[in-house]
């Protein structure tokens, strides 16, 4: 998402919106403004998920003009309470287990010579978890000529700061990834991070954990196992169903509801996150328009509000 998106973004967050939230030392201390709102958005890598749990937090629907698929996609996940695959190694990345991992994906994410697909290739993973973590969690890659933005993420202290940084051993492991990936130095980052020099596929060295590599094989397997959201939320509604019996509407059948409006779109999901290579065109089109087809059921059913996040 680039800066004129974000902007776009942050007028849609929902009334009652308590981003940023930022723990205040008091009860008199004052909320952040209007304006320190948007400024921390827009310097904000991680807005895209903070965005989605705004929206879930107060239960309201996604606006009709977000046509992002990793956004709908991580608030369909949350929103009908499943597990789907793709998002669980995207969120994986947060877990400190994975933090030399994410450290390496974030300084990738910077360098302007490598793709998402050869990204997904050094960590072992999909492109489409690739592009869903960019857009939650590190939002630069559509921002890479915005020096300003930039600079708050690799040079955090300030200037000056980075000038005492150039000594040896002043710099942390994190900043010297990040920065070595800004400078397209994709070797250097590599290397940095552990990896055997000249390795295409980004084989770890043992510095790197057993951990790591376990998370990796186990995500590759759920993966290759076919689990899908849909199949997930039928199973849970039909289970739920079973028990409730004498109960009447519930966030059950809401759900079902739901997932009945957006199945086709969905099964045209799963066909091509089973394919190899780059999904077609239109994959990020698809839960749009399957939101779109589900929105005159969400108004109906929902409680408060009319469904549209407006």
């Amino acid at each position: 998402m680039d800066q004129q998106r974000v902007r776009e973004l942050v007028a849609l967050l929902p009334p009652g919106a308590t981003y940023p939230a930022h723990p205040r030392r008091s009860p008199f201390q004052a909320r952040p403004s209007a304006s320190e709102r948007f400024a921390l958005a827009l310097h904000d890598p991680a807005f895209g998920w903070h965005f989605v749990q705004e929206h879930l937090r107060l239960r309201r629907w996604l606006p009709d003009t977000i046509h992002e698929w990793e956004l709908l996609q991580c608030f369909l996940t949350q929103w009908l309470k499943v597990t789907d695959p793709l998002m669980l190694e995207v969120e994986s990345f947060r877990s400190e287990v994975r933090r030399q991992e994410r450290d390496l994906l974030e300084a990738l994410l910077l360098a302007r010579s490598v793709t998402l697909g050869d990204i997904a290739g050094h960590l072992h993973t999909t492109e489409e978890v690739v592009e869903a973590y960019a857009c939650l969690f590190w939002n630069v890659r559509d921002r890479l000529d915005e020096r300003g933005y930039l600079n708050t993420l690799l040079y955090p202290a300030g200037w000056q700061a980075a000038m005492r940084d150039a000594q040896p051993n002043a710099i942390g492991d994190r900043l010297r990834l990040l920065r070595a990936g800004a400078q397209n130095d994709v070797e250097e980052v590599l290397a940095l991070a552990g990896y055997q020099p000249g390795s295409k596929g980004g084989v770890l060295t043992e510095d790197s954990g057993e951990v790591e590599r376990r998370m990796q094989q186990d995500a590759q397997r759920r993966m290759r196992a076919g689990c899908r959201m849909e199949d997930q939320v039928v199973r849970a509604v039909h289970t739920a169903a079973v028990r409730r019996k004498e109960i009447a509407l519930t966030e059950d059948e809401l759900a079902l509801h739901k997932i009945n409006a957006v199945s086709p779109a969905l099964e045209e999901i799963r066909k091509y996150n089973g394919l190899k290579g780059l999904p077609p065109p239109d994959y990020r089109e698809l839960i749009g328009r399957a939101r779109a087809n589900a929105a005159p059921v969400i108004r109906e059913l929902l409680p408060h509000g009319d469904g549209s996040g407006n």
